[in-house]
C-alpha cells in the first residue's frame, strides 16, 4: 500500500516554480519506503507541454506525484 502521509504546503518561488513551505511525506509499505520532501524543495510540478495544457491541468491531481518525481529524480 502507498499512502500519503503529510500533504505539503507551497509557496510562490521563481516563474512557474513553486517552494515547499512544508514537508510531504510518502509511505510505501510494500517496500518499507518512507519519503520525505524537505521544506525548500524547489518544484515546478508537472511539465505539462503548452499544447496540451488545455487538455491536462498544471495543478491536477498529479500535482504531488510530480512532487516525488521531481524529488526521487534529483
Amino acid at each position: 500500500m502507498r499512502s500519503l502521509l503529510r500533504a505539503p504546503t507551497f509557496i510562490v518561488a521563481a516563474g512557474r516554480a513553486f517552494e515547499l513551505a512544508s514537508p510531504m511525506v510518502y509511505r510505501w509499505d510494500a517496500k518499507n519506503i518512507l519519503v520525505t520532501v524537505p521544506v525548500g524543495f524547489i518544484t515546478d510540478f508537472a511539465s505539462i507541454p503548452r499544447p496540451v495544457r488545455n487538455i491536462i491541468d498544471v495543478n491536477g491531481k498529479h500535482r504531488l506525484p510530480a512532487v516525488l518525481h521531481d524529488m526521487l529524480y534529483a
